[in-house]
């Protein structure tokens, strides 16, 4: 680990969405901007588009720890089947005690349940993470939310990838998040090396910004990517500062995150919502736990209540590891893990997962079972 090598007293390029790494990305200023600015009649609904390790979630983090005054925030990190699972939900982050028998039956009852429960003097913002997954009917029923008066009572942001904008024409409004310029991407590696304790150090030479710049297209999970990977080159290589061979040899590690971001940047055709697309199955000592089904989006796993799939043990770390699932393949990547993540007992930073492998956390395994192509 180079923690101790280059003094730093926290990893800074963790992919872990870590609001405290913020950086105001003109981009992600704008849009902040939009979210927590007044919403004129009719205009209840942002649509926001971005490709995978854009900043989609860091965003949310970020409004979810320091949100405007007079923002009450119902954050859903997974698309809830119906309008009483969002009201359910809201309900419980708003600390109110929710009655099925008052379930909304349309958009407009959700407002009005959203508007009564929020503290007077505020406005309910609804955020919904992976909107990209909710079904077409959900996912038209509330952009048909209206809203009589200004300040709205309650609005609706959704953060999708792609696909959401094409599903989505009749919204008032669309966002597509841009990635970082090249001019941004030094800025935000010395930012998060600030934070991570190395203010001034200047631990990437000016080439090495520029390379990595070039090789992520300015995709900022991508740049922690390669710039914790290079970190590591550098500390074997007993070096101070990463040249451009150290960030080339780093790509050998994250080769394969790249590739399939920088495809998912090149596609932006729509979709339709797939089905079950792989099965991980958890074991303890050779002893069944649970299933898992994995379709399009992200499963977090670790020790914390909020993580997907929740292991309770003190060998896995409270955000461990993700699973990205799209229709082509599911990525794995190690998040904050303090004692790693190992594949077919090969420590990785992320890997492509094949049918058969076998991934270790902590004291548990996860077997996975890609189901593409099966009848």
């Amino acid at each position: 680990m180079y923690l101790k090598f280059f003094q730093l007293n926290r990893l800074p390029f963790a992919l872990g969405p870590d609001p405290a790494f913020y950086f105001a990305a003109s981009s992600h200023a704008e849009l902040l901007k939009r979210i927590c600015g007044e919403a004129a009649p009719g205009t209840s609904g942002l649509v926001v588009s971005g490709i995978c390790g854009s900043g989609k979630t860091l965003l949310l983090e970020r409004l979810a720890s320091k949100g405007p005054s007079g923002m009450t925030l119902v954050r859903l990190d997974y698309p809830p089947q119906t309008l009483g699972e969002i009201a359910e939900v809201a309900a419980q982050q708003l600390g109110v005690s929710f009655q099925p028998k008052s379930e909304p039956r349309t958009a407009d009852d959700l407002r009005r349940s959203l508007s009564g429960w929020c503290p007077p003097g505020r406005r309910v913002t609804l955020c919904v993470d992976n909107a990209h997954l909710l079904g077409d009917p959900i996912l038209q029923a509330l952009l048909s939310l209206e809203t009589v008066a200004a300040p709205a009572p309650a609005r609706l942001v959704f953060f999708g990838r792609p696909p959401i904008a094409s599903r989505t024409l009749s919204a008032p409004q669309h966002f597509e998040l841009q990635p970082l310029t090249a001019a941004e991407v030094p800025a935000y590696i010395e930012h998060r090396l600030a934070i991570g304790g190395a203010a001034g150090s200047h631990l990437f030479d000016d080439e090495s910004g520029v390379e990595i710049a070039r090789q992520s297209k300015g995709n900022p999970r991508l740049v922690n990517a390669l710039c914790d990977a290079a970190l590591d080159v550098a500390c074997e290589r007993e070096l101070r500062q990463v040249r451009p061979s150290e960030v080339l040899r780093a790509l050998e590690d994250v080769g394969r995150l790249v590739s399939a971001t920088q495809q998912s940047m090149q596609s932006q055709a729509a979709n339709p919502p797939p089905g079950v697309l792989a099965r991980i199955q958890l074991t303890h000592n050779g002893v069944p736990v649970l299933e898992r089904e994995l379709s399009r989006g992200r499963l977090q796993i670790g020790r914390a209540p909020g993580c997907d799939l929740q292991i309770d043990s003190h060998f896995v770390s409270r955000h461990h590891c993700q699973i990205l699932t799209s229709e082509e393949m599911s990525m794995i990547e190690d998040v904050r893990s303090t004692n790693g993540l190992f594949v077919n007992e090969r420590r990785v930073r992320c890997h492509r997962l094949a049918d058969g492998d076998r991934v270790l956390v902590g004291e548990h395994v996860l077997r996975y079972v890609d189901l593409r192509g099966q009848p």
